[in-house]
């Protein structure tokens, strides 16, 4: 995330920091902007070891019968997802999605927000590719 230092919201909770910045940013009437730049094949959440898996995820609530089997919790995301809803009841609830328990957000409430750009800024319309070019591997 890009974030202004001089924005108002500050980090907060022990999970999803980004969306709920990103959701008080929101309901305050600003906007958000999601751009994606490079992309990769990114493993799903609990899929691998490191991040928050065993420092969260599984350690939240071990004595499942497939956390004992596989060592995967399909439970141990629900607190993050349940502390999302708790701050923002009004647009964030908790879901069963992916085989794990997720969070789901409505930005409905948002589709109104007006970007507005400074006086002085300037827009360039150009393609900008970072002299990246595609190549394709033939099987």
């Amino acid at each position: 995330m890009l974030i202004d230092n001089n924005c108002k919201f500050r980090w907060r909770g022990r999970y999803n920091e980004d969306t709920d910045l990103s959701l008080r940013v929101l309901k305050d009437g600003d906007c958000t902007i999601q751009f994606n730049a490079y992309l990769q094949d990114k493993a799903a959440t609990q899929t691998v070891k490191g991040g928050n898996s065993s420092e969260f995820y599984h350690a939240e609530k071990t004595d499942n019968e497939t956390f004992k089997k596989t060592g995967y919790n399909p439970e141990g995301t629900y607190n993050k997802s349940k502390m999302l809803e708790n701050m923002h009841p009004d647009v964030a609830k908790v879901v069963w999605r992916y085989n794990r328990w997720h969070h789901h957000v409505d930005y409905r409430p948002f589709k109104d927000n007006q970007l507005r750009y400074k006086p002085d800024a300037v827009i360039r319309k150009r393609d900008n590719d970072d002299g990246l070019k595609l190549i394709t591997k033939r099987a």
